[in-house]
């Protein structure tokens, strides 16, 4: 797994060190994220590429914003790192500026200075990855946390394994994330969140990666989660279209 996160934590330490995270836009956030999943929500992903998929889409960061509000994302996610993702901060201020609903800053969180750009470009709730700082690769999560609380952002914590789902359920992140993907080897476990939600209560859920499908959202919502985070399958082709019959589904 050290591998993958090495790479994905360098990458982000570039990006601080280029200056990727200095702009500021004095946007303010629509609302809280975690009270917005009390209705189970498809959080649209605006993500251009990734490591496993390469170069997803291309588009007007605004214009896929409102497509995906438009078709009944009760949230989006806007990947901000820039390499590996092709992401901005200032996709993320377009986006606030297109629309009003919740807004998750997808990145490699590894200092306050990421957090900072977020919450002035619009965000509402921010992602940690455990498996970053359990692998020791990055210091200080729950400072990480209590500083997005102090910006006004939720925080969603993405985990992968059951370990990582007992050390998140002890911290102050207001969402938890179950990510089917490892991020060490890139590979999908279509059983991995219905085997961590069993049980868990108190937070919403929210599973990530691998859903393609209106039965994957059934299937998904049938094990606990409240809102589904989907990016790769709704970038390629019809955002709106996309999006909209995975909302049909909840």
């Amino acid at each position: 797994m050290a591998d993958m996160l090495e790479k994905l934590v360098r990458n982000s330490q570039r990006a601080l060190d280029e200056g990727a995270y200095r702009e500021r836009h004095g946007l303010r956030g629509s609302r809280s994220m975690a009270a917005a999943l009390g209705t189970p929500s498809i959080i649209a992903e605006m993500k251009f590429a990734s490591p496993s998929a390469g170069r997803i889409a291309s588009g007007d960061p605004a214009r896929v914003a409102s497509a995906m509000a438009g078709a009944g994302a009760g949230a989006i996610s806007v990947l901000t790192q820039p390499h590996l993702f092709c992401g901005s901060v200032s996709n993320l201020a377009a986006a606030r500026r297109a629309v009003d609903v919740p807004l998750l800053m997808k990145d490699v969180v590894i200092d306050g200075e990421q957090i900072d750009a977020g919450a002035s470009a619009g965000a509402d709730c921010v992602l940690l990855i455990q498996a970053v700082f359990d692998s020791g690769l990055a210091g200080g999560m729950e400072e990480l946390i209590e500083h997005g609380h102090k910006r006004g952002l939720d925080v969603l914590l993405e985990v992968h394994t059951r370990e990582e789902m007992a050390r998140a359920s002890g911290t102050r992140a207001d969402i938890i994330g179950i990510n089917s993907r490892d991020l060490g080897t890139l590979r999908i476990d279509r059983g991995a969140f219905c085997r961590l939600a069993r049980g868990f209560s108190g937070r919403p859920l929210v599973a990530e990666s691998g859903v393609r499908t209106p039965a994957d959202v059934r299937r998904l919502r049938a094990c606990g989660a409240d809102a589904l985070l989907v990016g790769t399958s709704v970038m390629s082709g019809d955002v709106g279209g996309r999006v909209s019959e995975l909302v049909g589904a909840l």
